[in-house]
């Protein structure tokens, strides 16, 4: 898991993609100061942070500690049976 967290910390770190609910294209909200347009997945973001936030969707860190537990569970079980 220290791996995978550290990678998924870089990551997010290097894309900064933000939330859907910060974006101007899925967010609900009123306040169009702080949002931002919606990029792809794995695309660098160059556009403006207006309102400082942390800007830190993708990868999610749950689905890649999930895959992690898993992939080594499989591996280990796999050991177990040879």
């Amino acid at each position: 898991l220290g791996l995978t967290g550290l990678t998924v910390e870089i990551m997010k770190t290097t894309f900064q993609r933000p939330r859907p609910g910060e974006t101007i294209e899925f967010s609900l909200s009123s306040n169009v100061a702080c949002l931002v347009p919606f990029i792809q997945a794995f695309t660098l973001n160059v556009n403006p942070n207006p309102c400082q936030k942390s800007f830190k969707s993708c990868p999610s860190g749950h689905t890649s500690a999930v895959w992690s537990i898993f992939l080594s569970s499989l591996i280990i079980l796999k050991q177990q049976q040879s």
